[in-house]
């Protein structure tokens, strides 16, 4: 359980559910005594007096009780108004569980011993006998009535305080997820490998859809199903949705293809072209996806549905630290939390946080009130970092900064600024990389935890977070110099729109026009018109990737069958980036198996 959810009303004013739920359980313990006190009226009477006093114990016992354990389990890891408010939730879910699963036994119990008392005097030959029979069916009706109320008030407690929230603990939350992606990045690493798995092809023909998913959509249909979870018992389950929202496919096909050489007749001297036909076989790929959202749906019945919904709606009552960055973080997120194609190493691994794209020198704001505990420089791996840890012993990780703007034992508060973000370390461009740890150093998904205003889940996180077969979005780099943004403004305006051979804009392109159309229309290039893919590289200077930037061009050989050593071409964004006209037009990393084993070279335009 991360210790440091937000309170959002102070400790005195949560107890009204569990009162009220007391009270129910008080007026139940007051039921069960009435049988007895219809032996006489005097009796009753002292009876009813004791039993104030002992419903006065009782409650007043619950309710230390209750406080005993708020107490003992959590506020000895010290907590503020920042955990109250989740901590007591926990407490209140567990304390209903109880009520419910042991008031049905109570009442059960207190109505055989005045049944049993009623009994006995009967068999004695009381002479108020029928005063006890009446009794007996009084009680008997009341109990009805009032066991319908209690089911009541305490359904409609639990509704109000569970119905909206995610039932399982953060770790099962967490884990949940990334069992998801687990399959998502096999799924990458698959296609990712067609080519090294299938190598005797003469062409790889690649239809891909995007692959991500929305976290909160997968925990709110896991708890609408199973209210708490523990991973291990539902992994079944998440294998389940995962096949049905992706199929892979693969066809081979065989093309035939005409081509023309002029060769000189050794007899005549006499020129003549010769034509003629080829066969090549092609492993066409097909990665079918769809939204998670409606196959979740498809599989959850009208009352499921409504929980999820309710789910959706609140984020399962789990936001509640402000975004890290000036304005809204969601948007531009470019790696979720969980496993992934490295974009360095191109490996299946662990991806422990979150990474939100922007510019050098972008301020990065405290989440929660805590200390600095390390402000230090990782040259392999998180470059300049800062952690500050919350009293209660939770963490915050900010990785790849430009330069921090704190010192170990500085006390800081929500939304200061503790330092800027950067692209030192172990980084392919300025972002920040932010991990979350609650007390026990368990690492939990920031996703679920930052407050956003944005619904939707992010479509720029798909495409880094597969490496290359997204739809959109520009993984994190910002441009330098008025020339390169005046060109890719340009070219990022036509991301998402399809690749058609031959097409020449604006609302369709293949590599070569896309390329041209960009420079042209930008005004960076006003001359470069179209041409081949070949034909611009004939217009620029071969440099080497060292040399290569933002703005430069980048060409690939083989991508298909043509007779001229360049086949692909596309804009180099840096960082191992390029925009280019796939299907559609999109960021994609060129470091992946695909791009590396079809690389020719980088230019410059002349």
């Amino acid at each position: 359980i991360l210790a440091t959810r937000k309170a959002v009303n102070e400790k005195e004013d949560e107890n009204v559910g569990i009162e009220s739920i007391e009270g129910v359980t008080s007026t139940i313990n007051t039921v069960k005594h009435v049988g007895r006190g219809l032996e006489s009226y005097q009796e009753k009477r002292q009876e009813k007096k004791l039993q104030k006093y002992l419903n006065q114990d009782a409650k007043l016992e619950q309710k230390i009780g209750f406080e005993k354990a708020y107490e003992g389990k959590y506020k000895a890891k010290g907590s503020n108004r920042i955990n109250n408010y989740f901590f007591k939730k926990k407490i209140q879910r567990e304390y209903n569980k109880e009520i419910r699963n042991t008031s049905g036994t109570r009442l059960i119990r207190g109505f055989k011993e005045t049944a049993r008392n009623a009994w006995n005097s009967i068999k004695r030959g009381s002479k108020k006998s029928s005063l006890y029979i009446l009794g007996l069916l009084f009680l008997f009706f009341g109990i009805m009535t009032l066991m319908h109320s209690c089911s009541s008030m305490i359904m409609g407690g639990l509704g109000s305080i569970a119905g909206s929230s995610y039932q399982a603990d953060d770790i099962n939350v967490t884990n949940a997820d990334v069992e998801y992606t687990k399959l998502e990045a096999s799924l990458l690493k698959e296609i990712e490998d067609i080519e090294i798995n299938n190598p005797n092809y003469d062409e790889y023909r690649y239809n891909l859809s995007s692959v991500g998913h929305d976290p909160h959509e997968l925990i709110a249909y896991l708890t609408a199903l199973f209210q708490d979870f523990k991973v291990n018992d539902i992994l079944y389950v998440i294998e389940d949705v995962f096949n049905s929202q992706y199929d892979l496919t693969t066809q081979d096909i065989i093309e035939r293809y005409t081509t023309t050489r002029t060769v000189t007749d050794p007899d005549t001297g006499e020129r003549i072209t010769i034509r003629e036909v080829h066969e090549k076989k092609i492993l066409v790929v097909t990665l079918n996806s769809r939204p998670l959202s409606l196959v979740l749906k498809e599989r959850m019945d009208d009352e499921q549905k409504e929980i999820y919904n309710i789910l959706m709606e609140t984020k399962g009552n789990f936001m509640s630290f402000p975004s890290p960055i000036d304005g809204e973080w969601k948007s531009a997120i470019t790696s979720m939390f969980g496993y992934r194609i490295h974009p360095i190493s191109g490996e299946m691994s662990m991806h422990n946080g979150i990474d939100i794209a922007g510019s050098e020198g972008t301020k990065l704001k405290a989440i929660f009130d805590g200390r600095v505990v390390e402000a230090a420089f990782d040259r392999n791996g998180f470059g300049n970092y800062v952690i500050i840890e919350h009293e209660s012993g939770a963490q915050a990780i900010y990785a790849h900064c430009s330069s921090v703007d704190v010192n170990v034992g500085d006390e800081v508060t929500r939304n200061d600024v503790i330092a800027r973000m950067g692209s030192t370390g172990n980084s392919t461009g300025n972002h920040l990389h932010l991990e979350l740890k609650e007390p026990s150093g368990n690492r939990l998904n920031p996703y679920f935890y930052l407050h956003s205003e944005i619904d939707e889940y992010p479509l720029s996180a798909s495409t880094y977070y597969n490496g290359y077969t997204g739809n959109y979005g520009n993984p994190g780099i910002a441009y330098d110099t008025e020339t390169v943004r005046q060109l890719f403004n340009e070219a990022e305006r036509h991301i998402g729109k399809p690749y058609v051979y031959g097409a020449n804009g604006p609302n369709a392109f293949d590599c070569s026009s896309f390329v041209a159309w960009s420079f042209r229309v930008s005004g960076v290039k006003p001359d470069l018109y179209r041409t081949t893919a070949q034909g611009i590289f004939n217009k620029t200077t071969p440099i080497t990737r060292s040399e290569a930037k933002a703005g430069d061009i980048v060409f690939f050989t083989g991508t298909y069958g043509t007779s001229s050593p360049v086949s692909h071409v596309g804009i180099y964004a840096g960082n191992g980036f390029m925009l280019h006209a796939g299907d559609p037009i999109q960021y994609t990393s060129i470091d992946t198996n695909y791009w590396r084993n079809h690389f020719y070279a980088f230019g410059r335009l002349n």
